[in-house]
């Protein structure tokens, strides 16, 4: 008779969490400083206008690599930086941008009306998509 002692649970490894290759992570975390440190110097010179053109741009480069986390980031602190302020219509913009509906009416009016300027702004996007494809 073989006799068998208690039994054990199998053992379970917990899922590791996907992580970039080292190289990769560098250069994220130098770019995120580089970021960091370009917005400190631009609000401590003073020109925060700068600061929400930048924020801009970062926004159209989140769209354009599909990041819909960092966009709705960017979109966020868009509002937060121009809630009052004459650069208010570039979270419109970045809504365009990202096709997104706009969270509540908007005070800018736009020369073309609002569907024209969405659709330019949507068509620089998909512009760069297409590009980016051929590309590759």
């Amino acid at each position: 008779m073989i006799v068998c002692g208690p039994r054990r649970p199998a053992r379970r490894h917990p899922r590791r969490p996907h992580r970039p290759h080292p190289a990769r992570r560098r250069h994220q975390h130098r770019r995120r400083r580089a970021g960091a440190l370009l917005a400190a110097e631009i609000r401590t010179s003073g020109l925060a206008f700068a600061d929400a053109k930048i924020e801009l741009a970062l926004a159209f480069h989140h769209v354009v690599r599909d990041d819909q986390e960092q966009v709705t980031a960017s979109i966020s602190r868009l509002c937060e930086m121009t809630c009052e302020d004459y650069y208010a219509y570039y979270a419109d913009i970045a809504h365009f941008m990202a096709g997104l509906p706009l969270d509540a009416a908007s005070a800018a009016q736009w020369l073309d009306g609002r569907q024209a300027t969405r659709d330019r702004w949507r068509a620089l996007v998909t512009t760069r998509w297409t590009h980016l494809r051929a590309t590759r």
